[in-house]
């Protein structure tokens, strides 16, 4: 303090001597430069007026001498003349140019005919000018290297006239006198002169300078010094002592810095009692947020690994003064983890320490003073000094028991949910199991009676049949759509996409209700544009939207009516505000496929129930038509999976839109489709849809011609394993193929599916999943070990349809999966296309 207030002494000391100086300087500059050119001009004044008075004098006193031609005497006059200071030279020149007396005697005979112009050509013109025009003249100039003065005064013009000086040419010429006066040595007589002033100055301002210093001293800096002393003798005192001080604005100075300490002081007395009372009120809502968060902070010294905790958490813990301390050494505070906990605790604060982890973090727990545990969770980090040592570890200790509690519940409560899906799922393989079985029997019996398999039958039993069929349908798509609901609301559904052509998908759905519109006499219309691209879709899966919609519209027009399956593809501009379209989709593409009946209408406010599921807007058209509320459910979610939506509109007794729209994506983008234009993308798995066989689709071939009753079996007909325990099943099954000509062996489960497969080299393997003992999967699996059967064919048959069936088929070695109930004729082609494969 005491160096930094010299500092600032010496610099106001130095500031104001600095300003005299400069100040001093200046005012000396300025006077010196007025006195010089004063000087100087008076100079040039008085050799001009002496120039005048020379010349002058010589007119006077050489009046009666030039008349009477006294040479000598003007001689004598003008070196008279010469004498005086500061004068080079004196000259009488007459009208002629002829120097009549000269002050150097010497330069004159140095000339042979004493001409003026010869001794001073370069004022030859000036003497012209002056003898001719009778007008004295004074001009500066210089002459042998010397500034000089030279004055030119004209005689009166009757002088020479009446002595007969020269013709009567030369009688408008005039002599002239001239003195020549030395400037430069005036000059530095000047220069001496401001010399000597400028030392007279230079001594007053250095004696003036040790005037202010000393008063300088006095009158500013030793009071100030004194109010300086004061100050710092009066840190840490309750008193400022004021020094005598000069009857002038410091002393002012100095009792305004006492009235300031007095009011600086009661500042931070009031500002302490302030600081005070905040303080208590922080570390009262400190404590209460603590207690209400239950969070402690703690402090970890890592020199002598003394921990410091909050006092609250003793309350917390239950336990006395005695027991717990908030200041103890790490070890001792290890000591009131549980014992399973330490190590992980101790693990996860090395681990911090040795800068493995960002944070130290770990869920424990405490002991209680009454033995019991609770959750806590430790975390913290490190703190390091300048050097970059780490020196403490910082934290807090947060109570976690309710989240632990949470946790707790509601991992029981996804166990259940799991549970509960798997039994829910369980239930389903099942009813789908149990269901499929029966229907199996009941289709495959009723399609193998129509075929006459068993016999002639008549037109009333036709019938009959037909009745039986379709019911057993109508309770196949019963169950598949509530097995496929089942999979969208859980998200089991994948789709399996590839390009398909629009117009094959449509004609191919088409084809499905033209029998049943046929029937009602409906007119089917079709309007496909050309060129259109590909869409990236899963087909089966967009068949059946498509038949759904058009099931749907042939079942609610009456007869005579009209349905019309229209494609169109559609631009639209996005918002350009939307987040969704950036600046290359401004242009959306849109292919829309619309089913349009003039069936009966929906009425306004019954269409958004339309797409919930188990839901139909009137009872009165259940009873009417059949249905079971799941179609349009199944259509909005399947397109929905695909990027679509589904759109309607209708009237009463007008007719109803239904359209499924899908967009489509605009510049550089790889285009999907045989015609390009745009892709059509949706969203798609691997996993390949069940109920479907991968190698034969028999929904788009033309069905052969069946006769009516099969040919007769020969020795070298191909031989079917049939592995079934189902007599029902083993019963229509065996009875189609022999009727079809393939020999037939039997085997009611997989422990006799291979030992016959081994033994009797059949060309096929029909393998039901589900039998008692060995199942199907790993009979299938065990058959595959043996080298000689790896290629023998082996078609899945099986109830399960749920999602996986197949591919845990295919993985366990079958060549194809069909679900049941299976059509006859389909597990005809099916066998036909693999025993051809295998020829081949």
């Amino acid at each position: 303090m005491k160096k930094e207030t010299r500092f600032h002494k010496r610099k106001i000391f130095q500031q104001l001597l600095g300003g005299f100086a400069l100040s001093l300087i200046v005012i000396s500059i300025a006077t010196l430069s007025i006195t010089s050119a004063s000087l100087r001009h008076n100079l040039e004044e008085q050799i001009q007026q002496r120039a005048e008075s020379i010349t002058y004098g010589i007119e006077f006193a050489s009046e009666g001498l030039i008349e009477i031609k006294e040479m000598l005497l003007l001689e004598r006059i003008v070196q008279n003349y010469a004498t005086l200071p500061a004068v080079i030279e004196v000259s009488i020149v007459d009208p002629q140019g002829i120097l009549l007396a000269h002050s150097n005697e010497f330069a004159l005979n140095a000339i042979e005919d004493r001409h003026y112009a010869k001794l001073h050509p370069t004022l030859a013109l000036t003497w012209e000018q002056v003898s001719e025009q009778g007008i004295d003249k004074n001009i500066h100039t210089v002459l042998h290297g010397k500034t000089v003065v030279v004055q030119m005064l004209p005689f009166s013009s009757t002088l020479f006239n009446q002595v007969g000086v020269g013709s009567p040419a030369d009688r408008k010429h005039r002599g002239v006198a001239i003195a020549v006066m030395d400037l430069q040595k005036m000059e530095q007589d000047a220069l001496q002169s401001a010399l000597s002033s400028i030392l007279t100055m230079a001594v007053s301002a250095l004696l003036i300078l040790v005037f202010m210093s000393w008063l300088i001293r006095r009158l500013v800096l030793s009071p100030l010094e004194k109010i300086n002393l004061a100050i710092i003798q009066s840190e840490g005192q309750d008193v400022f002592y004021l020094p005598t001080l000069p009857n002038n604005e410091i002393s002012f100075l100095g009792v305004t810095f006492a009235a300031v300490f007095q009011e600086l002081k009661a500042y931070k007395q009031m500002e302490l009692e302030i600081v005070e009372r905040k303080y208590a009120q922080v570390a009262q809502r400190y404590e209460l947020a603590t207690r209400a968060a239950k969070v402690w902070v703690w402090d970890l010294d890592l020199k002598t690994n003394i921990f410091i905790l909050d006092q609250g958490i003793q309350e917390w813990l239950s336990y006395e003064n005695d027991e717990f301390s908030n200041n103890f050494h790490l070890k001792t505070w290890v000591n009131y983890i549980y014992i399973d906990d330490r190590p992980l605790f101790l693990q996860a604060l090395q681990a911090h320490l040795e800068e493995k982890t960002s944070e130290f973090y770990c869920e424990h727990r405490l002991l209680k003073a009454d033995g019991t545990t609770h959750w806590f969770l430790s975390r913290g980090q490190v703190v390091k000094n300048k050097h970059g040592t780490s020196v403490r570890a910082i934290g807090t200790i947060t109570d976690i028991a309710d989240r632990k509690q949470y946790e707790a519940q509601l991992h029981a409560t996804n166990q259940e949910l799991i549970r509960a899906t798997r039994l829910k799922d369980e239930f389903l393989a099942n009813m789908s199991h149990e269901l499929r079985t029966p229907l199996n029997a009941i289709l495959g019996m009723s399609e193998g009676l129509q075929e006459q398999v068993f016999g002639s039958i008549n037109e009333p039993q036709i019938k009959a049949l037909q009745t039986i069929e379709r019911s057993g349908s109508h309770l196949l798509e019963l169950i598949n759509d509530i097995l496929d609901v089942a999979k969208i609301e859980s998200g089991q559904m994948e789709l399996d996409c590839t390009p398909v052509s629009v117009n094959h998908l449509c004609q191919s759905s088409l084809a499905f209700i033209k029998e049943q519109a046929l029937q009602k006499r409906i007119q089917l219309e079709i309007k496909v544009p050309l060129n259109l691209p590909d869409l990236l879709i899963d087909e089966r899966r967009m068949r059946q939207v498509l038949i759904n919609l058009l099931n749907n519209a042939v079942k609610f027009t009456p007869n005579g009516g009209r349905i019309t399956l229209e494609v169109s593809r559609q631009q639209r501009r996005a918002d350009p505000d939307s987040a969704d379209s950036p600046p290359q989709f401004l242009v959306k593409d849109i292919l829309r496929i619309a089913v349009i009946d003039t069936g009966i209408g929906i009425a306004s406010e019954d269409i958004n129930k339309l797409f919930q599921p188990f839901i139909q807007i009137d009872s009165a058209l259940n009873r009417q038509y059949q249905g079971t509320g799941l179609g349009l459910a199944l259509v909005k979610r399947i397109v929905e999976l695909h990027g679509g939506r589904v759109l309607l509109t209708s009237e009463v007794g007008v007719g109803s839109c239904f359209a499924i729209e899908f967009e489509g994506r605009h510049g550089g983008i790889e285009f999907e489709g045989r015609h390009g234009g745009i892709e059509f993308e949706g969203r798609h798995g691997g996993t390949a849809p069940t109920g479907a066989p991968s190698s034969v689709d028999l929904e788009s071939q033309t069905e052969p011609r069946i006769e009516p009753s099969g040919p007769k079996q020969q020795e070298g007909s191909p031989l079917i394993l049939l592995a079934e325990d189902n007599e029902a099943n083993i019963s229509t099954v065996s009875s189609y193929l022999k009727a079809k000509g393939y020999r037939i062996l039997l085997a009611k489960n997989g422990e006799e599916a291979i030992a016959l497969a081994k033994s009797e080299n059949p060309n096929l393997i029909l393998m039901d999943i589900q039998m008692p003992g060995m199942d199907g999967l790993e009979a299938m699996q065990q058959i595959r070990l043996d080298p000689s059967l790896v290629d023998l064919p082996i078609i899945a048959l099986t109830a399960l349809a749920m999602t996986g069936d197949r591919d845990h088929c295919l993985a366990a070695g079958a060549n194809d999966y069909l679900s049941k109930p299976v059509k006859l004729k389909q597990l005809a082609a099916t066998i036909q296309h693999l025993l051809t494969s295998l020829v081949r």
